[in-house]
């Protein structure tokens, strides 16, 4: 929970999942369901380009768009 108020409050602690860890599981999910359905290897997609940092985002900064 300290880390939880650590990242509000700026900080970056360590082991703290980010917003990239949350969209690099959400892509290996649905890759893996995707390949399930296809019953075939599929590519797992990478993130777009983001214009803010996702410490930024955490600390409530400006939003998150995709180009």
């Amino acid at each position: 929970v300290a880390d939880v108020y650590a990242a509000v409050a700026g900080e970056a602690p360590d082991g703290l999942p980010t917003f990239d860890d949350g969209y690099r599981a959400a892509a290996v999910t649905d890759a893996v369901l995707r390949s399930r359905a296809d019953g075939a290897w599929v590519d797992v997609a990478r993130r777009p380009e983001a214009t803010t940092t996702s410490r930024q985002a955490l600390a409530f900064g400006p939003a998150v768009t995709a180009p």
